[in-house]
Parts: structure tokens; sequence; C-alpha cells
């Protein structure tokens, strides 16, 4: 393995353990996962992996592969600890996932299949960052804590590119963007909740 295949796989290491605050969440009955969404979630996450190793990421697969194995433990966890859920996000997903795969499997177009899972992944991010946005108190340590790591991840995910083409840069860049967003604004809402609480005297 080459250096960048090693920084790449840190950076996978930290996305994977991002999973774990929530994970300890989900355990301690502090949060109930929808099923429906995670499982859908994890097979999307599945088809960015493939499609992104088709068209040759290599030294950057680490991050998207520990969001599969991520969210296939909170799948499992959410049939144990979760509810039901269907949503018209989860829907969406779920058609995309399966036009991206047709276009695929029938038509060797793995290229699209990873733009079209990218653009949903992208959609289920901006209701929580406009809620974060909108509601500065809205903060749980251990989502600052993962979120925190998804950020790291994606600093080392970003250094391991070996290819700046667009093909092979842009899930790195946006994976960098997207995590960077929400680490910044769960950053800020602690902030503002330190400042708020009154002075130990």
């Amino acid at each position: 393995m080459s250096l960048l295949s090693y920084i790449g796989l840190i950076g996978g290491a930290c996305s994977l353990a991002g999973y774990a605050p929530y994970a300890k969440a989900v355990i301690r009955g502090e949060t109930a996962p929808e099923r429906a969404s995670w499982l859908i979630w994890t097979l999307s996450n599945c088809l960015v992996v493939l499609s992104y190793w088709q068209i040759g990421g290599r030294t950057t697969v680490w991050v998207p592969l520990a969001y599969v194995i991520g969210s296939a433990l909170i799948t499992v966890l959410a049939f144990i600890y979760g509810k039901e859920g269907w949503g018209v996000l989860e829907k969406l997903a779920l058609i995309v996932a399966i036009i991206s795969s047709i276009r695929w499997v029938f038509f060797d177009q793995p290229l699209i299949a990873l733009g079209l899972t990218m653009a949903i992944g992208l959609i289920s991010y901006i209701p929580s960052a406009i809620k974060l946005a909108r509601d500065k108190e809205r903060h749980k340590g251990a989502e600052l804590e993962g979120w925190t790591l998804f950020f790291m991840g994606s600093i080392f995910n970003l250094i391991a590119v070996d290819q700046w083409t667009p093909i092979i840069a842009t899930l790195p860049v946006a994976f960098f963007i997207l995590n960077g967003t929400m680490f910044a604004l769960h950053f800020r809402n602690s902030l503002i909740e330190d400042r708020a609480q009154p002075p130990i005297s």
C-alpha cells in the first residue's frame, strides 16, 4: 500500500468511529433509529462504494467503505432498538438506488450511479443542516463528537486523493464540505450552549 492509501485508511477509521457515539445513544435508549431509513442508506452507501471503485477510486475508497460498515451496524441496532419509518426521502432514495443499479448493471455506467446516489446523500444532509442553522440551541454532545470524527475522516480522505480529476476527487471534496458544514454548525451551537449556562459559583 502507498502512503496515500494509509492516509485514506486513517480517514476510514475516523469515519467508522464517528458512528460510535450514535450507536451508544441507541443502545442506551436515548434515540430510536428508523429501520427502513438506515437499511436504505446502507444499500445506497454500498452502491456508492461499488461504483466509486469501478471508476477508479482506490486510496480514497476507505471512507465510503466505512460508511457502509457503520450504517450497516446502525441498521442492525435499528432492528433491535429502533422504530418503523418510511418517509418521502427514504422512498426517493430507494427509487434512485433502483434506477442507479439498473443503469449500472444493464448499461455499464457506474459514474451515473455514483452521481445519483451522491445527489441523494446531499439532499439527506439539507434538512438537518437547516434545523441546526435555525435552532442555535439544537445540540447534543454525542452528535458533536460524531461529526468531529466524520470531519476528521473527510480531511484525511481529501489528503489521500491520488488523482485530482473530477471523477475521483468529487466524492472526497463533497464529503469534506458536507461533514465540515455539519461539524461547524454543531460546534457553533455547542459554544452558544456553553455561553448560555450560568457560571458555577
